[in-house]
């Protein structure tokens, strides 16, 4: 519980990060900038990471490491499709902002991946 309750704050704080510039299809604004504060300091997709954290609890809470490696693997594999889709708009539409911000940061995991 205490995992998914983590995974729960992390995408809230994600979220509530981004503010008017969150969406949950894959766009921006004429206007939008990267936004590199909050959770984004240290990862570029914290709201991804959270509900990775979600399924990780669930698996765990589940006490069985067949529904642990379903619970994560399965949405793991879609995220990774979307993140790759995403990064690409993001860099096009950002530009060279975006770029150096990747360079700067990790996709999911704080100092590691």
């Amino acid at each position: 519980m205490a995992i998914m309750l983590a995974g729960m704050v992390l995408r809230y704080w994600a979220v509530s990060t981004l503010g008017a510039a969150f969406r949950t299809t894959i766009e921006t604004d004429k206007d939008q900038k990267v936004i590199s504060t909050g959770p984004y300091a240290l990862i570029r997709h914290p709201s991804y990471c959270g509900w990775l954290l979600m399924c990780c609890g669930y698996g765990v809470a589940m006490q069985n490491w067949l529904s642990l490696l379903a619970a994560v693997l399965l949405p793991l594999a879609a995220l990774l499709y979307r993140i790759h889709v995403e990064e690409k708009a993001l860099a096009a539409s950002l530009g060279p902002e975006y770029v150096e911000y990747q360079k700067r940061t990790k996709k999911l995991i704080p100092w590691v991946w």
